[in-house]
């Protein structure tokens, strides 16, 4: 869901990924603008519009 914190432990429980491969995922998402990380509050699924969703899912 847009707007929500992203329990990062708990992923990693979940999907049983090591600390590194998770990084790397998080930092090609943030890139790509479907994450929000935040030093000192947590990583976000930002808010996005349907034209930014379609713009992104276009660039693919």
């Amino acid at each position: 869901m847009t707007g929500q914190l992203i329990d990062e432990k708990r992923m990693i429980e979940r999907l049983v990924i090591g600390r590194t491969p998770r990084r790397e995922a998080m930092r090609h998402l943030r890139a790509e603008g479907l994450l929000g990380i935040y030093p000192h509050l947590g990583t976000f699924v930002p808010e996005v519009t349907v034209r930014e969703l379609r713009q992104i899912l276009e660039a693919r």
